[in-house]
């Protein structure tokens, strides 16, 4: 069946269960930083495992929207920016995969000043995505187009808005991470700041992919 066409299924309902991937591995980034804090290798292993197998999922999803979109010059939604969606979505997970590897390849040490912020910035990361799965499972649950242009749309747009505000706290945080690691790179080592460094941009990347599907969604509104 095809979907985004003009008497088709919502696109919605596809994205939104494809955005719920990427909310489970904000959440496992989440968990996944108390462990590496604490040097639990096996928890971290198997977090690292179930967020490699979601991201998997988020691919079968991503590869059955691919499929089902139409092509039809008549659809009601353009095929590229429901691409663009789930395209920055899709990284949304790429992401947590990348930085939970990076916590599992080595012994990574992390100063104990420095983990609190670090914690914090994962659980405003885990806190945007929500925001944008909130406003995606609204768009998800309404039949038809989706929303009611009238009623609904306004304040759906105002919540989308709002995490770009949510994504410039994970921007702050991440200079704020960066200047405490730095005050306390004594405490570990080179390479271990270097990784450390890479491991926070990754997990705020995750906030800028929210950021950007936001963006996305806004387009399809008010389109």
């Amino acid at each position: 069946m095809k979907i985004g066409g003009r008497f088709g299924n919502t696109v919605f309902e596809p994205l939104y269960e494809h955005l719920c991937k990427g909310k489970h591995c904000s959440y496992l980034i989440y968990k996944i930083i108390d462990a590496f804090a604490k040097g639990n290798k096996p928890k971290m292993q198997n977090l690292c495992n179930e967020i490699s197998e979601t991201e998997s999922h988020a691919d079968q999803i991503k590869f059955s929207i691919r499929i089902s979109l139409t092509k039809s010059i008549f659809a009601a939604v353009k095929r590229n920016d429901v691409l663009q969606i789930v395209s920055n979505q899709d990284k949304i997970c790429g992401r947590a995969e990348d930085v939970s590897k990076l916590m599992v390849i080595r012994d990574t040490k992390l100063p104990e000043g420095c983990y609190d912020t670090l914690k914090l910035l994962a659980e405003k990361v885990d806190h945007t995505v929500n925001a944008l799965l909130l406003c995606s499972s609204q768009l998800a649950m309404i039949p038809g187009s989706g929303y009611d242009k009238e009623a609904d749309a306004d304040a759906i747009l105002s919540e989308l808005d709002l995490i770009h505000d949510k994504e410039e706290e994970t921007d702050n945080l991440v200079h704020e991470f960066t200047k405490e690691l730095l005050a306390r790179e004594k405490e570990s080592d080179p390479l271990s700041i270097i990784l450390l460094l890479e491991m926070a941009r990754l997990i705020s990347g995750m906030a800028d992919e929210a950021e950007n599907a936001a963006e996305g969604y806004t387009s399809l509104i008010r389109h």
